[in-house]
């Protein structure tokens, strides 16, 4: 995978990107992926993201990963959240004003703290044709706001993980109106470690089934 390191202006900071575009002519389906907690160790580089990127990528999908404020290269300081959310809507922007880029294609996906932020980003922003979350521990707000949101979601946890378990995500996720799939990776905990390339793979067979060759899913 080759790809093209990226300034992403948000407001007055600017966040360090990477983006790379499959073989072939655009314009390209594309997504965002998010990392996981900032002041946990998370960055773009995270094992997790650079492989949903890549199998993206694979699939005909250009893949847009980059550091939240205040990690790696991009300037600012940790946003509590909030800000990270305007992070995932400055890297929305550089994807739609992008000419090789179909604008009518567009999605998030978000493991940990970048699930929780793309899906609050994501359910103000109507851009976001599907949402993947990886191990996401969504705030009982955001689970009442998903359970009337009309577009493409996935809900991915391992079965061993600690920090979203297993039976009140199953509870939460049969309340979320359709269209909605949930993938439960047998083994796997809350770091993914070893199975990083089974859970890309979901990733990009919910993309390619609900963005890639889908028409535009505004509602």
């Amino acid at each position: 995978m080759t790809e093209t390191k990226v300034s992403i202006p948000c407001g007055k900071l600017t966040l360090e990107g990477k983006y790379a575009l499959p073989e072939g002519d655009g314009p390209f389906p594309a997504m965002v992926v998010c990392h996981p907690h900032p002041q946990m160790g998370g960055n773009m580089d995270h094992s997790v993201v650079t492989a949903v990127c890549e199998a993206l990528v694979k699939a005909g999908v250009a893949a847009l990963r980059f550091n939240f404020r205040g990690v790696g290269e991009s300037r600012g300081k940790y946003g509590e959240g909030l800000g990270e959310q305007a992070d995932v809507r400055a890297a929305i922007d550089l994807l739609d004003a992008m000419t090789n880029i179909d604008s009518g294609k567009m999605g998030l996906a978000g493991y940990s703290f970048g699930g929780v932020v793309s899906a609050a980003a994501a359910l103000d922003d109507n851009r976001v044709q599907v949402l993947a979350l990886i191990s996401a521990g969504l705030s009982e707000p955001q689970w009442k706001r998903l359970r009337i949101y009309p577009k493409p979601k996935l809900f991915v946890v391992g079965s061993e993980d600690k920090s979203v378990p297993l039976k009140p995500l199953k509870e939460h996720v049969e309340l979320v109106v359709e269209p909605k799939q949930m993938e439960i990776i047998y083994g796997a905990d809350h770091t993914w470690w070893g199975f990083e390339a089974e859970l890309a793979k979901h990733i990009v067979e919910f993309v390619t089934n609900n963005l890639a060759k889908t028409p535009r899913l505004f509602p």
